[in-house]
């Protein structure tokens, strides 16, 4: 039985992961985001049960406006995780472009080469 061909980079590619400084920011962002949405639910609680010793208070259910921080906080830390497995690599077939969804290749080629260089004003230039 012969081995399929892998759909994917040579393993001596070169690999560039584009987004791992935003993911982490997006993680510890996020993370922290939803802490103080959960701070801002139990404060909201505490004020409106009266569970602080003083009368129960309406007053306490505007936390809970506050705790849409934690929501926002949710969906920066999953942005944060789908941007981890960016990355791109470059071997004799192309350029490859993985994300989250899968990886694709543009492959190389001497017209596609010679009008990049054109359009940057090299001697193929007319």
């Amino acid at each position: 039985m012969s081995a399929s061909p892998t759909y994917g980079p040579a393993p001596t590619a070169t690999v560039i992961h584009t987004a791992q400084r935003v993911a982490r920011q997006g993680f510890v962002l996020g993370g922290v985001f939803m802490v103080m949405g959960a701070l801002f639910v139990v404060l909201a609680v505490i004020i409106t049960a009266g569970l602080n010793g003083n009368d129960p208070q309406p007053v306490g259910l505007v936390a809970l406006l506050f705790a849409t921080i934690g929501y926002s906080g949710l969906k920066i830390f999953r942005s944060a995780l789908a941007l981890r497995p960016m990355a791109v690599s470059v071997d004799e077939t192309g350029l490859w472009l993985r994300n989250s969804a899968g990886q694709n290749v543009k492959t190389y080629s001497v017209t596609s080469l010679k009008l990049s260089y054109t359009r940057l004003g090299g001697p193929f230039a007319r």
